[in-house]
């Protein structure tokens, strides 16, 4: 895939903590590594990595970067815009398979954070970074307001391709299912009931002639058996007449049976 070997650029990695000042323009915006970066010929998107919180968009230095990725949305029809990723895959790419095997947990739990993101919120761990961003951003048309409808206008977009990709999916499951229920004559399987997979309590089940002379079986609620047990042969008190059964020769009749929770 070409992804694998496309070269990403992330801050935290990329830029020099220890001259953070300098990698941060020393208060020019235009001479910022986000800026470069972001505006280098050969970038094609931004990946915006998400938890469920977005936690990202509470960053200002992420503001910055969803205004230039609008920018650069707007001038190059090539570029690929804001992307969506979680752990689950690309919310709003349609790949073929992204769309399709994406998480809708996570999905509807960054929509449901972002339908109210208020950008203009956004922080910074120096103040200043934060009033240089939102100055720059409100000489934006629409200001922060503008950056709030293309962050939810993406999140909107991902929700329509996911409800159409798992659509896609639930039907053809659907389609599979019911044909595996139908039998070879047309007939559907089990048509006259479900059968039964246990013993009615009071019946006698079907026994071979060679367990005619097993000892005889506790015979639980469920059907012949002892409840848990895996080798349910058990002896019975001579005391204990609901517990016996007789063939018509008079003499008593058990079955090893397996017994199991399952009932």
């Amino acid at each position: 895939r070409r992804w694998k070997h496309a070269p990403y650029w992330i801050c935290s990695f990329s830029n020099n903590q220890w001259d953070i000042e300098e990698e941060l323009g020393s208060g020019d915006l235009a001479q910022s590594s986000f800026y470069l970066a972001l505006t280098d010929p050969r970038t094609c998107a931004t990946v915006m990595l998400l938890d469920e919180e977005a936690k990202a968009l509470s960053r200002a230095w992420c503001l910055f970067e969803v205004l230039q990725t609008c920018l650069l949305s707007q001038r190059i029809p090539t570029f690929q815009g804001l992307l969506l990723c979680t752990p689950s895959g690309v919310l709003n790419k349609d790949d073929g398979q992204s769309g399709g095997s994406v998480s809708i947990d996570t999905a509807i739990a960054v929509a449901q954070t972002l339908k109210n993101l208020r950008l203009e919120e956004a922080a910074a761990t120096n103040p200043a970074d934060k009033e240089m961003i939102d100055a720059l951003v409100e000489r934006y048309p629409g200001k922060h307001e503008a950056m709030n409808r293309f962050v939810r206008a993406q999140i909107r977009n991902a929700l329509r391709l996911i409800k159409e990709k798992h659509n896609e999916t639930f039907v053809k499951l659907l389609m599979e299912l019911e044909r595996s229920e139908t039998g070879p004559l047309g007939q559907t399987a089990f048509a006259g009931g479900i059968p039964s997979m246990q013993w009615k309590p009071g019946t006698t089940p079907d026994i071979d002639a060679a367990s005619a002379s097993a000892p005889s079986v506790r015979r639980s609620p469920w059907g012949w058996g002892s409840m848990g047990a895996s080798a349910s042969v058990a002896e019975e008190s001579s005391g204990d007449s609901d517990s016996e059964e007789s063939d018509s020769d008079g003499e008593t009749m058990a079955t090893a049976l397996t017994a199991s929770r399952s009932f």
